[in-house]
């Protein structure tokens, strides 16, 4: 007696195979079922080692930005989140971002080069650990976009302003302020708009080429205007004070532009 085997089509690869090639009661054979397995595990896989590294990362971002962190140049950086699982929490959430993290992790974990790992950096690496002020890169894209940046730098001292420094990149400047003597963290003021008061009668002013000091809701600093009329007596060499006014404008930031010192938008009073 000759034996027919029973034949079905796979909904999925569209082959027709014999019953015994399906799991029973399911329209995808053996083989789709196998393959579908094995890309499950592998999303599965990438996922878990994207949520690692976010929640790796994310502890490095939360230890920067504590007060008492003290390892250069990260001393005077602040983080926006006020627990490492509100950070992972808001980032996982957010399917752009995850998107991009995802990306920099499948890279990693096809290099296996640790410095294609994903990373949460700040934007121009400079700033602090805000929503709005991070970004996905790789460690090592980090590196080069800390080092890309030409910057100047004004100095203030003994409260006169000197001449504006030019710098090539960020690096430079750290380089500079290592050679006098200062804290490399004072890079960590580029583009705040803020005056950096680095002690023995020295301030300074950095900022990127294009970069556009931050603006802050309550004035930061005031410009004192006074205006004096003088009534001169040429023949006895006497000047009398007539009359003098003085206005206190409030500003909240302080920027470079074109090399030279430029207020930023008046505050409200």
């Amino acid at each position: 007696m000759t034996k027919i085997d029973v034949m079905k089509k796979c909904t999925k690869c569209k082959e027709e195979k014999k019953f015994k090639d399906f799991i029973e009661k399911n329209s995808h054979c053996l083989d789709c079922r196998r393959d579908y397995q094995k890309q499950y595990k592998a999303r599965k896989r990438l996922e878990d080692l994207a949520i690692y590294q976010l929640k790796s990362s994310a502890k490095n971002v939360y230890k920067r930005g504590q007060k008492n962190y003290i390892i250069s140049p990260y001393e005077n950086v602040s983080c926006g989140w006020n627990r490492i699982k509100e950070i992972v929490d808001d980032l996982s959430n957010d399917k752009k971002w995850m998107g991009d993290w995802r990306n920099q992790t499948a890279i990693f974990e096809k290099t296996g080069d640790n410095s294609d790992k994903p990373s949460i950096g700040r934007v121009g690496d400079i700033g602090n650990y805000t929503r709005d002020n991070i970004i996905v890169q790789s460690l090592k894209e980090g590196s080069i976009q800390a080092n890309a940046k030409p910057c100047y730098m004004l100095e203030i001292r003994d409260k006169q302003f000197g001449n504006v420094k030019e710098f090539a990149s960020i690096k430079d400047v750290k380089e500079y302020l290592k050679s006098v003597g200062v804290p490399v963290n004072a890079c960590n003021n580029i583009n705040t708009g803020k005056v950096h008061n680095l002690g023995n009668g020295l301030s300074i002013i950095i900022q990127t080429q294009n970069g556009t000091p931050q603006e802050y809701e309550t004035a930061q600093y005031s410009i004192k205007v006074v205006h004096s009329k003088y009534l001169i007596d040429n023949t006895r060499g006497i000047n009398d004070l007539l009359e003098r006014k003085e206005h206190i404008i409030p500003i909240n930031s302080l920027g470079l532009s074109f090399k030279r010192i430029q207020v930023g938008n008046q505050a409200s009073a």
